[in-house]
């Protein structure tokens, strides 16, 4: 009966039917408390009631003693997770995530032997991790995000090598991550953002050659990026932004050829812009602002012709990157007329200010470089955009600039400055 508009509360006379094996009403807008009577149905193996409205308190699990499919998720259930649910001894799949389940997470998890897959994520649990946890073992997707529990990772959680997906984002979760997690061969994503974990990414993490979504954004990581992760060579997602990550970025990192978003953005990154960056031509965004990158960016950015995302700025006027050649690789203009790249550069900067009558005027002479032309096309197109940006502050090609009253004309230096 699933994703019908039965708009309406599920009927106790359901009860009766007491041969049932398999229910599912998952999204039929149904509302209001789940019958006692429901219970009755202890002959079932698979209960699905997910996207609903339902509320109240969680029915009884304990007298699902069959159940080996229980999906609860999307509604407005409330109150705590009775240990009961460590009785249901053949249970593989249990989803109680989006909902506003609260108190510590239910005790006697680890004795569901056979759970593969355990979600309950966007709810209110808190406390620490249960020290049972480790044995699920044959779980292949733990998924713990957005509630507020608390405390350490526990190692022994590296027991879980059949792991696919492991999300413990958006908690309160300290202390470093395991060195164990290195031992899950099978992971594809692994998500701990949002936490306060300190030290660094495992060395250990170099035999996670599956891996293909690594997030520790927002968290505490304090030390240099391990030479290690060129191991990943799966790698389509990384993100390692806002921590205290510092040192130089790593080059280690030009072998994950096959990423397509890479956010370092808000670390403590010091060196000059790498230039191998230039072989993760997959790239459709790329973030490494507010770090303390410098120097010209040469032809790195021009050969990422499939960025629709960029942004490379540092705020200070003082640390700045440049295009140092009229040609910047195959083609950076070009990359920047067809999609919406953004530098976070400056139209106005520190008492400078960008004349478009002068800028447009320079577009007409005939020595002009065409690029700057389609440059400055997507700037006129994207101006209502770019003006709450930090946009550009110079173009060095024959462009009239403002400091105050004086007019200054810049003669062929062919340099792009963006801060």
């Amino acid at each position: 009966l699933s994703t019908n508009s039965l708009s309406s509360s599920i009927p106790s006379s359901l009860g009766l039917l007491t041969r049932l094996t398999s229910l599912n009403l998952s999204g039929c807008s149904l509302m209001g408390t789940v019958p006692g009577m429901l219970s009755y149905l202890t002959g079932l193996y698979a209960l699905d009631l997910s996207s609903n409205a339902l509320n109240g308190t969680l029915p009884k699990l304990r007298k699902y003693s069959r159940l080996a499919h229980l999906d609860l998720s999307a509604n407005s259930f409330q109150g705590t997770v009775s240990g009961g649910v460590g009785k249901l001894s053949l249970l593989q799949h249990l989803d109680l995530s989006v909902n506003q389940l609260n108190g510590t997470l239910p005790k006697g998890l680890g004795r569901i032997s056979l759970l593969s897959h355990l979600d309950l994520s966007m709810n209110s649990f808190n406390g620490n991790l249960p020290e049972d946890l480790d044995q699920l073992t044959a779980l292949t997707n733990l998924n713990l995000a957005s509630n507020t529990i608390n405390g350490t990772i526990p190692d022994s959680l590296g027991n879980l090598t059949n792991l696919r997906s492991l999300n413990f984002s958006t908690n309160l979760l300290n202390g470093s991550i395991p060195a164990s997690f290195g031992d899950f061969s099978h992971l594809l994503y692994f998500d701990v953002s949002y936490n306060g974990l300190n030290g660094s990414l495992p060395v250990s993490f170099s035999r996670l050659s599956a891996l293909k979504h690594l997030q520790v954004a927002n968290n505490q990581l304090n030390q240099t990026l391990p030479a290690s992760i060129s191991s990943l060579i799966s790698l389509t997602n990384l993100n390692i932004s806002i921590n205290f990550i510092n040192g130089t970025f790593p080059a280690a990192i030009s072998s994950l050829t096959n990423l397509v978003a890479l956010d370092v953005h808000f670390n403590s990154m010091n060196c000059s812009f790498p230039s191998y960056i230039s072989t993760l031509t997959k790239l459709t965004w790329l973030d490494m602002s507010d770090n303390k990158f410098w120097g010209p960016l040469g032809e790195t950015i021009g050969t990422l012709t499939d960025l629709e995302f960029l942004c490379i700025h540092y705020e200070t006027s003082r640390d700045r990157m440049c295009i140092d050649a009229p040609d910047a690789g195959i083609d950076f203009y070009t990359t920047f007329y067809l999609r919406m790249v953004d530098l976070h550069t400056v139209l106005v900067m520190e008492g400078y200010d960008v004349s478009f009558v002068a800028v447009q005027e320079a577009m007409t002479d005939n020595n002009y470089n065409d690029k700057f032309k389609r440059v400055w096309t997507q700037w006129k197109n994207e101006r209502g955009f770019l003006i709450k940006r930090r946009v550009l502050t110079e173009l060095g090609v024959k462009v009239k600039w403002a400091r105050g009253s004086k007019i200054h004309q810049q003669g062929q230096t062919h340099t792009l400055v963006v801060s």
